[in-house]
């Protein structure tokens, strides 16, 4: 049969283009090395689709869904509905495609295996996250121990750990897709890159245009678009927003008038106030040991100090760390070079003197004379030595 599509029935084309992407599936549920068989599971669809919850009753623990779907798309098995997402053992993942899944719940209704002419899809999902699901097992055991409740230090390495396990399976996503692109799965992972809020509006722009032709008109593909142009109306806002924050808090401390003082402890524990540097040139340089653009930052800085010092020019530096990152803040100042004066009371984006100073956003620092007078603000790069130059010359 000839593909006709004129323009008076473009429109019959593109809905027929998205109805040949429905197939229909039927589960068979059973269960293994389990004392607790449930009496009920729930199936319950990607939201996009808008489809109700299927559900079915066990009977001499055995269970059947029948339905129909977008190909490859996500979906959750469930003993409750709505489903109860702290209870993760009563949540399990699943793609859905065309034809038989045979799922096994093995150890815990959440532990499945699947098979079946159906499976394609899921077990090139697993595939991908092997490595990262086992990382998961170890986090989520940490996460709900008595340490990660009693003990901080614990449930610091615990969450680094997470924070490492998410960066990683978000990694292994985006590189499988670009890699993939023709890969039955990869467009619904490309939903779950740009629903997670962790990918940049550049990649998921990125991500959505790496599609295939083919699948463009389905309601899967529909819904990337979808989300893209809303991530990135957000993430304008929210730019928007910042930068008439911080303009508005950099106007409250403006050049000119007289630095207001503050006192904060050394990395030895000694105060040290900005008061002891009247009658140098000082910088005071608000930063942190996780601000990237402070670290990047952090070597022009340090050839700066190192130019002008013998000429009367000081640094106070003062850390955006909290009592959480105290060995990361030190260790950064040794690795970075840091050899003036650092002080921070340990409080986070709550110091002191950043709020004294109206600190929004890091780097941000503070150029002040010999009688405490704010003389310039904010000089990176070339900026800061261009001005230490220009005071030093006289």
């Amino acid at each position: 049969m000839k593909r006709i599509c004129s323009a008076g029935i473009g429109i019959i084309c593109v809905m027929f283009a998205a109805k040949a992407q429905q197939v229909p599936f039927t589960i068979y549920g059973s269960f293994k090395n389990m004392t607790d068989i449930p009496s009920k599971v729930y199936l319950i669809y990607a939201p996009f689709l808008h489809k109700p919850t299927d559900s079915a009753m066990v009977q001499n623990g055995k269970y059947q869904i029948t339905g129909i779907t977008e190909k490859a798309v996500g979906a959750q098995l469930s003993l409750n509905n709505p489903p109860d997402f702290k209870d993760a053992k009563s949540i399990a993942q699943l793609i859905l495609d065309k034809g038989e899944l045979n799922i096994v719940s093995d150890g815990s209704f959440n532990q499945i295996t699947v098979t079946g002419n159906g499976s394609k899809t899921q077990n090139e999902y697993d595939s991908i996250l092997t490595e990262n699901r086992k990382l998961s097992v170890e986090v989520n055991k940490e996460m709900t121990s008595d340490s990660f409740k009693t003990d901080a230090a614990f449930k610091q390495a615990t969450m680094q750990k997470f924070y490492h396990l998410l960066s990683s399976s978000l990694e292994s996503l985006i590189v499988y897709v670009r890699k993939n692109p023709n890969s039955e799965i990869a467009p619904y992972l490309t939903y779950t890159l740009v629903s997670t809020g962790y990918v940049t509006p550049a990649m998921q722009d990125t991500l959505a245009q790496n599609i295939p032709a083919p699948a463009r008109q389905t309601i899967l593909a529909k819904q990337i678009d979808s989300l893209v142009a809303k991530n990135k109306e957000r993430a304008k806002a929210i730019a928007e927003a910042k930068e008439a924050q911080q303009k508005a808090a950099e106007e409250k401390v403006p050049v000119g008038i007289k630095a207001p003082d503050f006192t904060e402890n050394d990395v030895n524990g000694n105060p040290v106030s900005l008061s002891s540097f009247k009658g140098k040139y000082v910088l005071v340089d608000f930063w942190a040991s996780w601000c990237a653009p402070c670290r990047a930052e952090n070597p022009n800085v340090v050839k700066a100090y190192n130019e002008y010092k013998d000429k009367g020019f000081n640094i106070l530096g003062v850390s955006l760390d909290g009592t959480s990152t105290k060995n990361a803040w030190l260790a950064a100042i040794k690795k970075d070079g840091l050899t003036w004066t650092e002080v921070s009371d340990l409080k986070g984006w709550e110091n002191a003197a950043a709020q004294l100073y109206m600190v929004t956003a890091i780097p941000q620092n503070f150029l002040i004379d010999p009688n405490g007078v704010i003389i310039a603000k904010n000089l990176r790069g070339d900026a800061l030595e261009s001005k230490l130059a220009e005071i030093f010359k006289k």
